[in-house]
């Protein structure tokens, strides 16, 4: 963040990831949706991540590879960040 003398905010920038671990069986369909998808303002996904469904939905949709994997990295850029919390939910 940057602050003037007064202790203000001027800007500021919040980046961030979504890292997983998928030990299910077989071939579960994920869904992850975000309390506001409106303030993620950059992001890149995993490859098994649905992209055409973000872009349509703002929902990720995917197919989880086994093991530990990045599924995502966003950033929220300014006003948004002052207020950002990260509430998600994975069904």
């Amino acid at each position: 963040a940057i602050i003037d003398a007064n202790g203000n905010v001027v800007s500021s920038d919040v980046s961030g990831s979504i890292q997983a671990q998928s030990v299910l069986s077989g071939v579960p369909d994920l869904l992850l949706t975000f309390a506001d998808p409106e303030l993620i303002d950059d992001c890149s996904f995993h490859p098994c991540v649905r992209y055409g469904r973000y872009e349509m939905d703002k929902v990720v949709s995917f197919v989880p590879p086994d093991g530990n994997f990045e599924l995502m990295k966003y950033r929220v850029r300014n006003a948004a960040a002052k207020m950002f919390s990260p509430p998600l939910q994975c069904t």
